[in-house]
């Protein structure tokens, strides 16, 4: 039977990719269904109703019928785009650059609300998505505090430039299933 995979845009572009490439390796030749999740609450549903039989989440799922437990930190970092840096004689100040924000939900959006407070940044944009955050920074519309997994290369190749004085952020990345739910091979490994 097929394993079906919950997880956001991010994760499942960003970080589930190479855990599937391990799962091949490990020879489990299970199908695996991957459903994006618009948002926590799509998450929630998918594996209440067994729509999913695990989730990839970061963030925490309240529901006394999940499970769920972490696997790692992602760090997240904030960034620019090298132009546009150019553009502002490479100011090290985020209240010099319009900021797009990220739409987040428990603990993360806390700590961000809280930074971008401190800093006096009123947000130019929002969006629920992170890939379309990112799209906006390499555009050069803005600064934005992104996972580091998505901006990686383009730290590396200078299309991006992270700020020294970079929030140190992070969120857990963990695994969710259903109470009570059988663990199939497949969900194991």
């Amino acid at each position: 039977t097929a394993l079906r995979v919950g997880a956001s845009t991010t994760t499942a572009s960003y970080i589930l990719s190479p855990v599937l490439l391990e799962l091949q390796k490990q020879g489990v030749d299970s199908q695996i269904i991957v459903n994006i999740c618009p948002d926590l609450s799509a998450t929630t549903k998918g594996l209440l109703d067994n729509s999913f039989d695990i989730a990839i989440a970061h963030s925490k799922i309240n529901h006394n019928q999940i499970v769920q437990f972490a696997l790692y930190n992602e760090r997240q970092v904030w960034v620019v785009k090298r132009e546009l840096m150019e553009a502002h004689q490479h100011s090290e100040d985020p209240r010099e650059y319009p900021f797009i924000n990220l739409r987040r939900s428990g603990m993360s959006k806390l700590i961000v609300e809280e930074i971008v407070k401190e800093k006096e940044i009123r947000p130019l944009l929002e969006y629920n998505d992170a890939e379309a955050l990112k799209r906006a920074v390499l555009e050069g519309v803005g600064a934005g505090i992104l996972p580091y997994v998505l901006v990686k290369p383009f730290l590396a190749d200078g299309t991006l430039v992270k700020f020294a004085d970079d929030p140190r952020l992070s969120f857990i990345i963990s695994v969710a299933f259903r109470k009570g739910k059988e663990l199939t091979p497949a969900m194991r490994a």
